[in-house]
């Protein structure tokens, strides 16, 4: 992930993957945006399931349960956020949380940065 910053307006990441890579359901205090860059990548918020292009865009409200699941072999899209809340967390991520898989013995952890950063998910109501 790549980040830029607007001195705490927005934040702009540039996020790069494999197929069938995303985060789980999850809702946060800031307005979460998409912008399709090489690939597809399949964004849901709520029921709502849109399938991302190069330069298509989709945006997903504060506090909207939503995700991303990558569908070709790779792909980039931009995420920009409200705020300066969302790299807060991954600043946070990254120190508490190895780069890695999430096993059992890490799962604690991620859950309680999410926490502790605002973030809410189904799978750890």
């Amino acid at each position: 992930i790549e980040v830029l910053s607007s001195g705490g307006a927005l934040e702009v990441f540039l996020v790069t993957g494999p197929a069938e890579s995303g985060p789980p359901p999850h809702a946060h205090p800031w307005q979460e945006a998409y912008l399709g860059v090489i690939g597809q990548v399949e964004v849901t918020i709520g029921d709502a399931v849109t399938v991302l292009d190069p330069g298509d865009f989709a945006s997903a409200p504060a506090e909207a349960t939503h995700s991303y699941r990558i569908l070709s072999e790779t792909a980039s899209f931009h995420v920009i956020t409200s705020g300066h809340r969302a790299s807060a967390f991954f600043a946070d991520l990254d120190a508490h949380v190895a780069p890695a898989p999430v096993t059992p013995d890490s799962l604690p952890t991620l859950v309680e940065v999410a926490r502790r950063n605002g973030l809410r998910s189904p799978l750890f109501a």
